[in-house]
């Protein structure tokens, strides 16, 4: 497991990586609000992870994490960060959120604009089934 603790704007937000129990998807856990600076660390951390394992499935639980970017910057982060640093586009990323957070909606849209397979939920049970298919 992999954790790491960032320092934002005097908020501490921690994230864990692990690998699910079968091995079948990587399981990113965040707390707090979520930052572009913050996406970054844990998005070359789960591409890492993603390569030395041959995992190709990403549960992305953001459950109390906010996105706190505007859509600019949401925009820029997909398309200059992601996508011109050679993040694979053949996996796929469930985002697990509160019922009620709608600020990841946005990264859904943008992110397969830009041919990444993503794909919000509020249900664990829903976001696993559709990374197994």
């Amino acid at each position: 497991m992999v954790k790491n603790h960032c320092r934002q704007e005097r908020i501490f937000v921690n994230y864990t990586l692990s690998i699910s129990e079968k091995q079948e998807f990587i399981i990113c856990r965040v707390t707090g609000p979520l930052t572009i600076k913050v996406a970054k660390e844990f998005a070359k951390e789960i591409d890492n992870m993603s390569r030395a394992h041959n995992i190709k499935r990403f549960l992305k639980d953001m459950r109390g994490a906010p996105i706190q970017s505007s859509s600019y910057q949401i925009y820029e982060y997909t398309y200059e960060y992601m996508t011109n640093l050679g993040f694979q586009k053949d996996t796929r990323s469930a985002i697990l959120v509160d019922p009620p957070d709608q600020s990841h909606n946005f990264v859904e849209t943008v992110a397969s604009n830009a041919g990444f397979t993503v794909k919000v939920f509020s249900d664990r049970a829903a976001a696993i089934a559709w990374l197994k298919e």
